[in-house]
């Protein structure tokens, strides 16, 4: 049986890209340029909109 977590997805780094990578539910999001404030932003709407 898994573990069950309310953890964050981590805000990490797309080196390639040079975009901000957030992994939530087996997809991949890229808000913005990583380390900018408005990458910062759209992680925690994402978040926000975990069930």
């Amino acid at each position: 049986m898994p573990k069950l977590t309310r953890q964050l997805p981590k805000y990490r780094p797309h080196h390639a890209s040079g975009q901000a990578v957030v992994s939530l539910n087996g997809k991949q999001a890229y808000p913005s340029p990583h380390g900018s404030a408005e990458s910062r932003v759209r992680y925690d709407e994402i978040g926000d909109s975990r069930p």
